[in-house]
């Protein structure tokens, strides 16, 4: 499960040299469905999450973006009908974009062809990622789904320039494991127990520590019956 997308190293400046730089504090909306009709975001730095809410308060995140990263940009490509209306972007960390409006936007990339091409090769990652995550939700139980997450993010703490909370420690609470998962949080405390008892992680207050990445690797890649096999504890 790679919930974080991965994108070549692109210089979009070009395309957003007449922007306007906007600094996001944690937790704040970047954009939702109708404000993306309007403006095209350049992420600068910091941490940002996509998801898609329904009208009963509900939640399913798609990915995890950071700098490099475009938000907005599908409406060069598509039509306002096609995107869902709960989605939205909201920051995780402090995130600073260059914004443009869409009319700007569809200018420049007639302008560079070549960016625009480049632009494509991150919209088909993104639906990568969503694929994948459609096939770890089908196919793979919740202890699986949430050992392959956590390692995500133990892997994105260690990229170079991610915002670290401290040495193998994750800020992630068991709720937003569930957004991410689609799983139920009680199933996913059930999950996160299980690794704890096998001596995977290390449950703390508002945090959740890794201990073993390698078997927290196995077990996402394989499924907890094989990984605990080989972690748990005697």
């Amino acid at each position: 499960m790679k919930p974080f997308l991965t994108h070549a190293p692109l210089d979009l400046s070009p395309l957003f040299h007449t922007g306007r730089h906007v600094t996001y504090s944690a937790g704040q909306l970047i954009c939702d469905t109708h404000s993306c009709a309007d403006y095209v975001h350049l992420v600068t730095s910091g941490v940002y999450r996509v998801s898609i809410g329904t009208s009963q308060g509900a939640e399913r995140l798609l990915y995890y973006g950071y700098s490099g990263s475009v938000i907005g940009d599908a409406l060069c490509f598509g039509e306002p009908t096609t995107l869902s209306l709960g989605l939205r972007a909201l920051t995780v960390s402090s995130v600073t974009t260059v914004r443009i409006s869409q009319t700007q936007f569809r200018s420049a990339c007639a302008v560079y062809p070549e960016l625009s091409v480049g632009l494509l090769g991150m919209a088909y990652r993104k639906i990568a990622s969503l694929i994948e995550q459609i096939e770890f939700a089908a196919f793979r139980n919740t202890t699986s789904q949430v050992a392959a997450l956590l390692h995500a993010f133990w892997a994105e703490e260690a990229r170079v320039g991610a915002p670290l909370s401290g040495k193998n420690l994750l800020a992630i609470t068991h709720q937003e494991i569930a957004s991410a998962t689609g799983r139920t949080r009680v199933s996913v405390t059930h999950a996160v127990g299980k690794l704890q008892d096998a001596g995977v992680v290390a449950l703390h207050r508002g945090r959740i520590e890794i201990l073993d990445p390698a078997a927290l690797h196995a077990i996402g890649e394989c499924g907890d019956t094989l990984a605990f096999g080989s972690s748990r504890k005697s």
